[in-house]
């Protein structure tokens, strides 16, 4: 007799996950990892979507990590907060996480022509499926946003896992290697050998 399960449960999802000082240098340290993990795991659509999603997110944890002033030397280091990263890969969408260590709630700031800045969670809210932020119970906020990703994507519809890339092969020609029988040029080579030892 073989046992049936109740529940269909779908795969877990695929996650990446990075740790990072609450640096300006965080930004483009977390766009990096954010490309070389969709690439990773075949997603090329909506790659620059998800990149410019965890840009804005992250310099809004940074700005709340209270960043010394000036040039950080090796003693403030200890003082920096840490920021975190963690990106999840389901079978229709790509869920952005970024926790900080300040538990005040992410506000929208009203937009103008002329700012220069603040629109970063106005882009959030266009460019996303949806988003919002939690208070974990370990302390400070995760604000997460979800991206869809096209239905003809790279993961696999059954288990949700992505698909890696199919690599093509390439075939470089070979030049003919030209036999040589001179002894002279032989013996050149040896006298060339000899006088390196």
């Amino acid at each position: 007799m073989t046992a049936t399960p109740i529940l269909q449960h779908s795969a877990p999802p695929v996650v990446s996950y990075l740790e990072l000082a609450g640096l300006l240098s965080a930004v483009g340290w977390a766009r990096r990892h954010t490309r070389d993990v969709l690439s990773a795991w075949g997603i090329e659509r909506n790659a620059e979507t998800v990149e410019l999603l965890v840009s804005e997110l992250v310099t809004n944890a940074v700005r709340h990590a209270r960043v010394p002033d000036g040039a950080v030397t090796y003693l403030d280091l200890a003082e920096v907060r840490r920021i975190s990263l963690t990106l999840r890969l389901r079978r229709d969408r790509v869920s952005v996480e970024i926790w900080d260590s300040d538990p005040q709630p992410p506000a929208m700031r009203e937009q103008s022509l002329d700012a220069e800045g603040g629109r970063g969670l106005f882009l959030v809210a266009t460019l996303s499926k949806e988003w919002g932020y939690y208070h974990p119970p370990t302390g400070g906020k995760v604000v997460w946003c979800v991206v869809p990703l096209p239905s003809s994507g790279t993961a696999d519809e059954a288990s949700g896992t992505p698909r890696w890339p199919k690599r093509q092969p390439r075939t470089m020609p070979v030049p003919k290697a030209e036999v040589v029988n001179d002894p002279s040029i032989l013996q050149k080579v040896i006298d060339g050998l000899r006088q390196m030892e």
